[in-house]
């Protein structure tokens, strides 16, 4: 896009090159890597496209990258002082030149527990360093969430929107949580401890290297949306784009290895845990923020794309799938009185939830039994399973295993319906009241972050040495109940209802064979 602008920019900066490497585009900017003619090394010119706010944002990026890489981390520096203008038919460009870093982007399915673990602790170690840095001109990030958040208020609100979600998406979006998030944001505003955030620290923009068998980021760039606030902000925003982009690690895992292992564990910032208290329920603040910008992600696709052609982008895919799960947005069942939101939605947990609805039931006093399985074509056996479970506590939250955590234990061929389509039909049963789908076939993550008081499972599914699992470990280590029970069937299964069904059909399929069976075949005379 900028290559006829090339030759001018190099000019003016009196830069001797022998050769320029292929553009690398970014959001808000292209950059050219340059090979210097006497110096042999490499330079990286950028110019940044014209936003209306960008030279602003330009320099900000440059005071805080600079102060991140005076401290020893791999941040741009400028190899010039200089930001030149561009003047072009239709409006101002900007060109600045830094120094080059090394290392490339990942790909967003390749990321591995060790990138995981890296990306949460150099975060941590760079808001370690931020927070020495003063605001100056920085933009205040919970006003621009709060901008943000206004914009989608009055996109969403739309009556033709509305309509468009419903006709072509068949979803519909919950607007109340808008209303709660300006809570959430108010809340996040008023924290103590604000520093400078970068508030884009996600694959496009840190750059990974292996030098003598070590992974190590060798790169953290565009600084372009830094902005002054709690890192609690940052933090939801990565977070944010790591749930939708691993897409081979579940949440659970992206959670642990990202904010415990790495930006816990292994970094410089000490990781915080605050609530923010609305309709009289307590809310884990970071897990409120990462609800926000998934749904400015969603915005952002609703806005820019046909929405005929959403059904392709893998990325809208998994956002709206996480959304839903949240609660965020449903479904809309077509009827013939018009579009009318299904709620059984509303009794689907997601797995980062169980904590705030332990807190929620326990403000309530109430006893909370947990019990998971397939739930595959459920029969009587599985509804009276249940009934007991619930008979021993007032609440009955039932896990239902992911269709590829029954494929790690049963084999392809398994699970016949979708894990959605089995959460659905559990909230249909009167003795369940909350069901999560559970992405691993171990049901430990759960119950640790659940903790209720009664654990139940089928008999047969525990060996003599149950006491050594860890499902038994978790539970009873905060001094809940494991309670083991009997199968509620002995003739029925998944399995039988199969067998039966694929048999009798085989037996009229080949019934008019088998009168054949016992007579060789003769010529009529």
């Amino acid at each position: 896009m900028y290559q006829k602008a090339l030759p001018r920019a190099l000019q003016a900066y009196g830069i001797q090159y022998s050769n320029l490497l292929p553009a690398q585009k970014g959001y808000r900017n292209e950059s050219y890597p340059v090979l210097l003619k006497d110096k042999a090394k490499t330079i990286n010119l950028i110019f940044y496209k014209r936003d209306s706010d960008i030279l602003e944002r330009i320099k900000n990026a440059n005071r805080v990258s600079e102060f991140v890489a005076d401290s020893g981390m791999p941040a741009r520096q400028r190899a010039d002082e200089r930001i030149l203008t561009l003047h072009w038919a239709n409006g101002v460009g900007y060109v600045a030149v830094y120094n080059y870093l090394p290392g490339q982007t990942i790909p967003w399915e390749a990321y591995t527990q060790k990138h995981l673990k890296l990306l949460g602790k150099t975060m941590s170690d760079m808001h370690s360093v931020l927070s020495k840095l003063d605001q100056d001109k920085l933009p205040n990030v919970a006003e621009e969430c709060m901008s943000l958040l206004e914009r989608m208020n009055a996109y969403f609100e739309s009556s033709d929107v509305a309509r468009a979600m419903q006709s072509k998406l068949q979803l519909s979006i919950d607007l109340s949580v808008l209303t709660k998030l300006k809570k959430v944001i108010d809340a996040a505003s008023m924290l103590p401890a604000q520093q400078p955030l970068h508030m884009d620290f996600v694959r496009s923009n840190i750059l990974f290297n292996t030098e003598g068998g070590e992974l190590k980021v060798t790169g953290i760039i565009d600084f372009e949306k830094a902005a002054f606030g709690h890192p609690v902000f940052d933090v939801a925003r990565t977070l944010a784009f790591l749930l939708v982009d691993c897409k081979y690690k579940d949440a659970i895992k992206a959670r642990k290895y990202f904010l415990y292992s790495g930006y816990a564990k292994r970094g410089a910032a000490k990781l915080a845990q605050v609530h923010v208290k609305y309709d009289g329920q307590s809310h884990n603040l970071r897990e409120e923020l990462v609800k926000f910008f998934l749904i400015h992600d969603f915005y952002k696709f609703l806005r820019h794309n046909p929405y005929e052609f959403l059904a392709q982008n893998e990325h809208f895919v998994r956002t709206q799938e996480i959304l839903l799960q949240l609660n965020v947005i449903n479904y809309c069942s077509q009827r013939s009185g018009g579009g009318e939101m299904t709620d059984w939605k509303k009794r689907l947990v997601s797995q980062s939830d169980l904590i705030d609805l332990h807190d929620k039931l326990k403000e309530k006093d109430k006893k909370i039994v947990f019990t998971a399985g397939s739930w595959d074509l459920i029969h009587a056996g599985q509804c009276r399973y249940l009934e007991r479970a619930k008979a021993d506590g007032d609440v009955l939250v039932a896990g239902v295993s992911s269709n590829e955590a029954i494929r790690k234990v049963k084999g392809a061929n398994k699970p016949i319906l979708d894990e959605k389509i089995r959460a659905e039909m559990l909230t249909f049963l009167r003795s369940v009241d909350f069901v999560t789908i559970l992405p691993e076939p171990s049901c430990a993550p759960s119950l640790a972050m659940l903790k209720p008081d009664v654990y139940i499972t089928v008999k047969e599914d525990w060996t003599k040495n149950y006491k050594e699992s860890k499902e038994y470990k978790i539970v009873t280590r905060y001094g809940g109940k494991v309670k083991v029970v009997p199968r509620q069937s002995t003739a029925l299964s998944t399995t039988s209802i199969v067998q039966r069904a694929i048999g009798g059909h085989l037996g009229d399929v080949f019934k008019d064979f088998m009168t054949l069976r016992k007579d060789p075949l003769k010529e009529k005379k």
